[in-house]
């Protein structure tokens, strides 16, 4: 990037910052779930609209907001995306701006990612004159429930546009503030909701004989899907296999007629996608049956694997490098188990997550996403509107 349009984005983010960070706060402080972010997204098109630009919704009930900014110059389509959506948490960060809906946070950053994005769309918008290609931003609706992403598609958020890379932001309290964080090849995982029922025989908890305790083989199972993780996949082959929750039984000594466990399964293999809905329902319902009692099985694919490729990771590596410095940018040596539902966005072009360091100095900004006391330095809020302009000037770079 020449040092005369780096000066510019510096001087148009110094102009806008205060604004921005207003924008970051009101939307930390007014929370809304996946698929109920009305207000949320009723104020990013008012936040546009304050700056000369105008944003279109993304669905029919006004949720999402998409915006096109064509550079002067040709180049390539770039897709810039943030999600919005908070989770069902009890703030207790006690901030000047903390939630004021009960039960709901901003724990997942949304906020700051949502802030990057507004800022950079504000300053690039101002720099048409030196743009090449044509930048989509995507303000997007319930990452958190894996809902989103498939909704905008289904919306024809892309349809036409034909970008050549799309790139996902999010902040994060594991890396401080200043530096940025990429991963290419296995990036996130794919995600699976799984819900398993095991129906036994009730009765009178002194005689156990009389009943088919649905508790004791639930725990056989819980114990049978971590041994087939271990025994029946490569370990070098990343699977995760969680049961996460275990409802049953509501007295001291009644056995109950039901267990209901719940959990998620994680990999990146397609292959592997393909055999583990076989895998666990024979495990549940072969478990179930030596006992005498029946189970069901819903696995459910939530998100596929989010596979970043060596183009685009180079692509973004080489921007951050130039703005910011090698000693900046970090290769994240392993995959994340956590998944991401951008990867829906894969057919359409090449796809990465940018993770944008906010841990300093307070103790709390060291706590892990989703966890009700995580705070954000709002210093990153200027290094990650930096990046997205660095990943925009980077359009057309190679040709010149």
């Amino acid at each position: 990037m020449p040092n005369e349009v780096e000066q510019a984005i510096q001087n148009e983010i110094s102009q806008i910052l205060s604004e921005i960070i207003s924008f970051r706060r009101k939307v930390h402080s007014a929370p809304e779930l996946s698929l109920q972010e009305w207000e949320t997204s009723r104020l990013i098109h008012e936040t546009l609209q304050s700056f000369g630009l105008m944003g279109e919704y993304i669905t029919p009930d006004k949720r999402g907001i998409r915006l096109i900014v064509d550079g002067n110059l040709p180049g390539d389509t770039i897709v810039l995306r943030a999600d919005m959506d908070a989770l069902p948490m009890q703030e207790i960060t006690q901030l000047p701006f903390c939630s004021k809906n009960a039960g709901v946070m901003h724990a997942c950053g949304h906020d700051m990612n949502s802030a990057f994005l507004m800022g950079a769309a504000v300053v690039l918008s101002r720099m048409r004159e030196k743009l090449r290609g044509r930048l989509v931003f995507l303000f997007q609706c319930a990452e958190e429930n894996f809902l989103g992403a498939k909704e905008a598609i289904a919306a024809g958020v892309l349809d036409g546009l034909n970008p050549r890379y799309l790139f996902a932001f999010h902040g994060n309290p594991g890396f401080k503030v200043g530096t940025i964080a990429l991963r290419c090849g296995q990036a996130m995982s794919a995600g699976v909701k799984l819900r398993i029922v095991v129906k036994g025989q009730g009765g009178h908890g002194g005689f156990p004989n009389s009943t088919t305790d649905p508790i004791t083989i639930a725990a056989q199972i819980v114990m049978g899907l971590q041994t087939l993780a271990a025994r029946k996949h490569h370990p070098s082959d990343p699977l995760v296999i969680s049961i996460c929750s275990i409802q049953s039984g509501t007295v001291f000594n009644v056995t109950p007629a039901d267990a209901v466990m719940e959990g998620t399964v994680r990999y990146f293999n397609e292959r592997l996608g393909e055999q583990l809905p076989v895998w666990i329902k024979r495990l549940c319902e072969g478990t179930a049956q030596a006992y005498g009692a029946n189970c069901e099985v819903e696995y459910e694919l939530m998100c596929p694997a989010m596979i970043t490729g060596d183009e685009i990771f180079n692509y973004a590596d080489r921007a951050f490098k130039k703005e910011f410095g090698s000693e900046c940018v970090f290769h994240a040596p392993q995959p994340v188990m956590g998944s991401e539902d951008f990867a829906w966005f894969s057919p359409f072009g090449q796809v990465m997550q940018v993770r944008i360091g906010t841990q300093f100095d307070d103790p709390r900004s060291k706590l892990p996403l989703h966890n009700n006391g995580v705070v954000f330095s709002e210093d990153a809020i200027p290094i990650g509107i930096r990046a997205i302009c660095a990943l925009a000037f980077e359009n057309g770079e190679a040709s010149q």
